[in-house]
């Protein structure tokens, strides 16, 4: 299957519309993940192979235990931090 697109701002980056069908024959639908590389001169997309892990997952991974403990165990402390003073035209 072949189609022409057109390149379009989306926010700062860049869009090109992809039909339905070609969509439907990948399996692909709204929000699912895609692995995107640039290869002899073209862009390759293609249904991603990995999975990615969950912000809970990976907090799982890093301290080696369920997330509810890692969380009672490691409370964040929020303090402001003293950069010293301005060297350009912030505003504060």
């Amino acid at each position: 299957m072949r189609t022409e697109g057109t390149i379009s701002m989306w926010g700062n980056g860049r869009a090109v519309r992809i039909p339905k069908l070609m969509l439907d024959n990948l399996g692909l639908k709204d929000n699912d993940r895609v692995d995107i590389r640039v290869e002899k001169n073209a862009i390759i997309i293609k249904p991603a192979t990995k999975k990615y892990k969950s912000l809970k997952e990976r907090v799982e991974d890093f301290y080696k235990m369920d997330f509810d403990q890692a969380v009672e165990e490691n409370p964040y402390s929020f303090e402001e931090i003293d950069f010293g003073k301005p060297v350009g035209d912030e505003i504060w």
